[in-house]
């Protein structure tokens, strides 16, 4: 389940990038090779990339190469907090009820670089762990926001009384 943690924390990290600028379309795998082993005192883009994927593919229940809402929602119970509604609707980009390696890949690159704060190109076990510990504040900050109150027509001034 830390995996997940790692998915759950690109999807929350990387949010406000997201907002702000429009998702390139991620490129094809190649291959669809066992994760490599993570660079030594932390993980390379392709390897977090790797990594997340494999992890969520145990998801997939009907091995069809993607994850379904039901899918997601059946494990969800054992990871309270991480696999929420919030997360997979950052997650399912294209909103066709699917998560896709393609998906996942885009997420995950676009949170690396807010990770990796060094800019070495690997995100340490030092780095994963602030960006974690900020993601989880920011989750529970989202699940403990109260709802926003919905808004208030615009006071119309008083209607003025023509002088008599």
């Amino acid at each position: 389940m830390k995996t997940l943690l790692v998915l759950a924390a690109a999807a929350a990290f990387a949010a406000p990038a997201l907002a702000q600028t429009p998702a390139a379309p991620a490129a094809k795998p190649a291959a669809q090779a066992a994760p490599a082993a993570p660079a030594a005192g932390g993980v390379t883009l392709q390897q977090m990339q790797d990594q997340q994927w494999s992890q969520l593919s145990m998801l997939d229940a009907d091995k069809d190469g993607k994850v379904s809402r039901a899918e997601w929602d059946a494990m969800s119970a054992m990871a309270p907090g991480q696999l929420t509604p919030a997360v997979w609707d950052r997650l399912d980009t294209n909103k066709d009820g699917f998560l896709t390696r393609d998906e996942i890949n885009a997420r995950i690159a676009t949170a690396f670089p807010l990770m990796d704060t060094n800019h070495d190109n690997v995100v340490s076990s030092e780095e994963m762990q602030t960006a974690q510990a900020e993601a989880m504040k920011r989750m529970q900050q989202q699940n403990a926001a109260p709802a926003a109150p919905a808004a208030s027509p615009a006071a119309k001034p008083a209607p003025t009384q023509p002088p008599k």
